[in-house]
This record gives C-alpha cells, sequence and structure tokens, in this order.
C-alpha cells in the first residue's frame, strides 16, 4: 500500500522505504519537538537575515549622524545572526544561552532603532520592517525559553 501524503512524490512511495525518510510534511503538526525546533531556527535564522537586509539603508542614514549608534545597531544585529546560527548548532543548555544572547542583541537592535527615530535621526521604520524585527525577537524568547 502507498501512503498519499508524501508531498514530493505525490504519494508514490512504500512506507518504510528509503524514500520515506526524505518526505517533504506539509504541516509543523505532524513534526516532533527537535524537528520543529529546526525549522523554527531555520525560519528565523531567515528572518534575521532579512532585518539585516532592511538595516542596512537605515544605518547609513544614522552613520551620516551618529556612526557610534549606527556601529552599535550593525553589531547588534549581527550577533542576532550569529547567535542563531551557533544555537542551532549547540546542545540543549548551551542553545538556549545562545538563542537567549541573540534574542538580546535583537531587542538592542530594535531600541537603537527607536532611539535614531526619536532623536529624529531617521524616518518611522515601515511596518514590514518593524514587524519583522518584533516577530525576531519573538521567536527568540520562544526558542530560549
Amino acid at each position: 500500500p502507498f501512503d498519499s501524503s508524501c508531498a514530493r512524490t505525490g504519494g508514490a512511495r512504500a512506507p518504510g522505504t528509503a524514500a520515506d525518510s526524505s518526505v517533504v510534511l506539509l504541516g509543523a503538526e505532524a513534526l516532533g519537538a527537535q524537528e520543529r525546533l529546526a525549522l523554527m531556527t531555520l525560519r528565523i535564522y531567515a528572518e534575521a537575515l532579512q532585518m539585516c537586509r532592511d538595516l542596512r539603508p537605515v544605518l547609513a542614514v544614522i552613520a551620516r549622524h551618529d556612526k557610534d549608534l549606527e556601529r552599535q545597531i550593525r553589531r547588534a544585529a549581527c550577533s542576532v545572526v550569529l547567535n542563531t546560527a551557533e544555537g542551532e548548532h549547540s546542545s540543549d543548555g548551551h542553545r538556549r544561552k545562545r538563542f537567549r544572547t541573540a534574542r538580546g542583541s535583537a531587542g538592542e537592535a530594535r531600541a537603537g532603532v527607536d532611539a535614531a527615530e526619536a532623536f529624529g535621526l531617521i524616518a518611522p521604520l515601515g511596518e514590514v520592517e518593524r514587524a519583522r524585527m518584533d516577530k525576531v525577537v519573538g521567536t527568540l524568547s520562544k526558542l530560549a525559553s
């Protein structure tokens, strides 16, 4: 009998075969705890990279007015990406520490942008960019707990 739940092959595989181990799952609810953690980490890593891309033009404007603040935001944003990647490949206790560090750095980057906005150095971030920063902080909070 063939299992029709395989999205990649349209169901043309027998359960228990080698192809069964590389199935593309359609719903996160079908994943175990480790797989959900890995998927969440992969997704937030991509979001953190996009957050850095979003900040590139903002940092250029901040640098014209306050080079120290620009450097601090840039370092914090880089720390998010680096600690997320490190946490992904760490054991449980160390993983949570790296995600906590990444969460703190994401909060620091967000606060730096808030300060730049408050001082009138930059226009407010767009809704998409602000939502992405909030999502990074929120997801890293979940991963750190």
